[in-house]
């Protein structure tokens, strides 16, 4: 069967767009003596979690846009899964084959479980001490018939309602109505997602994704503490940063090619992770990642009293186009002629014409707060125990992770270059 809003047109061009955001609250008292809490034996993520695979593909796709080692980055492996499996939803044959294969995800049971993790996440309860919230939304055009699997897909796996738009009569309308969406969702961190022109009369089908996450540090910075201190760029210059500093106990890591500190927010059920390269460049670093590498980093982690200099930084980061990135990791169908997205529409060949990702984030003494937005256009077919105090301090390039500690999922990953500067 299908579900028919209006009657069939000629091109068909659904969006998908996504948006995960992270934000500060009120920061905690601080006890007389600061030590971050007793972090749990880590354990491998429970086997029904789509994580590894959210991981695995997160690590993939950073090595295709991390490719400036003197710009700073910041993206969200979560949101891009998720948009990407709502796409994958519609996919058939080869397109399905190549999308499903970039998730890391078996088509059988790729939405229960990724669907199953956006309940988890909604799952907090009002008295949670954090917020990690998941919303998706389908916008068709009224002109458009997509088959009613797929929104009955979208709507019972990603809780995504169908919302009627006229893409085909008003595109800037609908335009500000999706950004006004993401918006809303994302704190109004990520802003004009879609730019002028991004929506035409032919565009007639847009599936949005806004993950929010909102926590404070479970410990916070004392801001009577950072001061300017010296950060050697990735361009080997060397600038001076506001930088935060604590001496407390915390959870350390160290390996051969790594070193980490665990920064837990409040509530236990996220953390910060900072990892600094040993003995080789951060590029190389980053290239040797895999989600076994950062299990491996956060099972060895343990509490000792670490010296710890952060600096405070503020990221903005818009990926233009994945379409190249998305085509060195085996996605190629889905931009072409040869797309088969007749899991969405019979009636409409179809194929995805750009994507787009957005992101932000901050990073100062009371917490964290990071968003993010991926845009998908389509068109009709044409470690070791450590020291007494170990000194970490954060002067030199390093990558960063915000991860859900229940499921080991990477939130948001990055790097800085430069906290100077915002990109």
């Amino acid at each position: 069967m299908t579900y028919t809003l209006g009657a069939p047109m000629r091109t068909i061009a659904p969006l998908l767009l996504l948006a995960a955001c992270s934000g500060k609250v009120i920061e905690p008292e601080t006890p007389a003596t600061p030590s971050d809490p007793e972090l749990p034996i880590a354990t491998p993520p429970p086997a029904d979690t789509p994580t590894e695979s959210i991981n695995a593909t997160g690590l993939a796709l950073q090595q295709q846009l991390f490719t400036n080692p003197e710009k700073n980055e910041v993206f969200s492996p979560a949101s891009i899964s998720v948009a990407f499996a709502m796409l994958a939803a519609g996919a058939n044959g080869q397109t399905a084959d190549q999308l499903y294969a970039f998730l890391n995800q078996n088509p059988d049971t790729a939405h229960a479980t990724l669907g199953g993790m956006v309940k988890t996440w909604n799952d907090q309860g009002n008295d949670a001490p954090l917020t990690l919230a998941v919303a998706n939304r389908v916008w068709v055009d009224s002109g458009l018939s997509v088959l009613d699997s797929y929104l009955a897909m979208t709507r019972d796996q990603y809780g995504a309602q169908a919302t009627m738009l006229n893409f085909a009569g008003d595109a800037e309308t609908s335009r500000e109505t999706i950004n006004t969406w993401v918006e809303d969702n994302t704190n109004d961190r990520i802003v004009d997602l879609l730019p002028q022109g991004s929506v035409t009369s032919e565009t007639r089908m847009v599936l949005t994704n806004a993950v929010y996450f909102k926590a404070d540090w479970a410990v916070a910075f004392d801001a009577e503490k950072t001061e300017d201190k010296t950060f050697t760029t990735g361009a080997g210059a060397t600038v001076n940063v506001p930088t935060m500093h604590t001496e407390r106990s915390m959870a350390y890591a160290e390996s051969d090619v790594a070193r980490m500190v665990m920064l837990p927010y409040k509530g236990g059920t996220a953390d910060f992770l900072v990892v600094l390269p040993k003995g080789q460049t951060l590029p190389e670093l980053e290239a040797s990642m895999t989600p076994q590498s950062i299990d491996a980093w956060v099972g060895a982690a343990r509490q000792g009293m670490v010296d710890l200099a952060l600096p405070k930084f503020e990221l903005n980061a818009t990926y233009d186009s994945l379409v190249t990135p998305l085509g060195a990791l085996g996605v190629t169908d889905a931009f072409s002629r040869r797309a088969d997205f007749s899991g969405i529409s019979a009636s409409e060949g179809l194929q995805v014409s750009d994507a787009i990702h957005k992101a932000f984030i901050l990073v100062d003494e009371t917490g964290t707060e990071a968003a993010a937005a991926t845009g998908i256009v389509m068109r009709a077919t044409s470690a070791m125990e450590p020291p007494p105090v170990v000194v970490f301090h954060a002067d030199e390039p390093f990558w960063f992770a915000v991860r859900d500690r229940a499921t080991g999922t990477l939130l948001f990953t990055g790097h800085v270059a430069d906290p100077s500067v915002e990109r």
